[in-house]
């Protein structure tokens, strides 16, 4: 407590120096939480141990064949390694119709309930279709925020109807029953998908199907194939085995996204690796020429107090524990500035950068991971900032101090 005393009566004697010195370290600490938080929120973001989906697509001859049945289905829904089982159905080339006006879609997703939970989607408004629908080949529709922003500008669709027909002219009407945030879905890169109902209002709930995503955790994919080959007839276990380009593919869709963004990491530690490593320098030149201008200003009291017996141990514990106090000031600062500024500049500078992507939702506030080591690294670098103006402290001569 007298050693803190002390420290904090000296370095008050100059407080304009030391304000500097501890917002020169908050700048640093804050860039180092900024850039460490956003790495460490991709790593994160892309953890495989988290869970990952697998496409399963049966093929022969590299065309795909409906296999999957309800049945088979059913019981991989009721696996407790399995997270979720989806049904993907795929309507292209599709015209919406609302209030007089056509537009041309792209694609109408048909899938189940469990597309919602295994994507993890955000609703804005509204619920999602469940089981019952899907039995039930209820005309229910979820759409995009962006669809709902073409056709209702910023109010809200949830109750209105829509009519989708095809090149031959069927229609259904549907209603709308939700409205998600589009960013969350993409079936491959760029190729997004604004509208989803439940797939038996257009192949029937009792049809086989040729794409099932299946939700689980990484170290399942070789359980899975086992069930559905065992699941599969005898004829398709015979295409299994001899025919070429044919039989089950498990596609992990995480891997594009584990790559694309492990490339970003590499190329954001490129590009933001310097500043970083300025804002390291900057701290220990800041803490080292602090300590050093103290030294050489406090020579005449460093000289009294080895007259008065000070031990020279005295001097470089009352050094290095000044430098603590700042490095610990200006850490604690830094934090406190990433904490206001670190979601915006992730958000508005970062992550425009970030490859798009899907299957993983990416934070953007401060990692606690990022924090520890910035503020520990802080307090290492001033200590070992501290140790020349501290041998320089020692080395100072009582007689020739006081004399001066």
């Amino acid at each position: 407590m007298l050693s803190l005393k002390i420290s904090l009566k000296r370095m008050l004697k100059d407080p304009l120096r030391i304000i500097l010195t501890i917002l020169q370290l908050a700048i640093g600490v804050a860039l180092i939480i900024i850039i460490l938080s956003f790495i460490y929120n991709i790593l994160d973001s892309v953890d495989t141990d988290k869970g990952t989906i697998y496409q399963a697509i049966f093929t022969i001859d590299r065309r795909q064949k409906p296999v999957f049945t309800s049945e088979m289905i059913n019981y991989l829904k009721h696996s407790k390694d399995i997270k979720g089982v989806a049904v993907i159905e795929v309507v292209y080339s599709t015209f919406l119709e609302y209030n007089d006006l056509t537009y041309a879609c792209n694609k109408i997703l048909g899938t189940d309930e469990d597309f919602f939970k295994i994507l993890n989607l955000k609703l804005q408004d509204g619920y999602f279709f469940n089981s019952a629908d899907v039995r039930g080949g209820t005309n229910v529709v979820v759409i995009s925020d962006v669809v709902n922003k073409q056709l209702f500008g910023n109010d809200s669709g949830v109750g209105s109807t829509i009519t989708i027909k095809n090149q031959r002219g069927d229609y259904k009407t549907l209603e709308i029953i939700g409205v998600y945030f589009a960013d969350s879905v993409e079936l491959d890169p760029g190729n997004e998908v604004h509208i989803i109902s439940p797939y038996s209002i257009f192949v029937g709930s009792n049809k086989k199907h040729s794409i099932i995503w299946i939700a689980g955790n990484n170290y399942i994919k070789e359980m899975i194939k086992e069930e559905l080959q065992l699941m599969l007839t005898d004829e398709s276990i015979y295409y299994i085995n001899h025919i070429d380009y044919s039989g089950l593919d498990l596609r992990n869709l995480r891997e594009r996204d584990l790559v694309l963004s492990k490339s970003f990491v590499e190329g954001t530690l490129n590009f933001v690796g310097p500043y970083a490593l300025i804002a390291i320098v900057a701290t220990f030149t800041g803490v080292l020429s602090l300590m050093l201008m103290n030294v050489m200003g406090r020579s005449k009291e460093i000289g009294q107090m080895r007259a008065l017996g000070g031990t020279k141990l005295d001097i470089v514990g009352q050094i290095i524990f000044e430098s603590f106090l700042i490095s610990l000031f200006g850490g604690l600062l830094g934090i406190l500035f990433a904490f206001f500024t670190t979601r915006l500049i992730i958000e508005k500078i970062f992550l425009i950068r970030l490859p798009a992507t899907n299957y993983f939702a990416m934070s953007t506030g401060v990692s606690h991971k990022s924090v520890v080591i910035a503020l520990g690294g802080t307090i290492i670098i001033g200590l070992i900032a501290s140790i020349y103006p501290a041998i320089r402290a020692v080395q100072i001569s009582p007689i020739d101090a006081i004399r001066d």
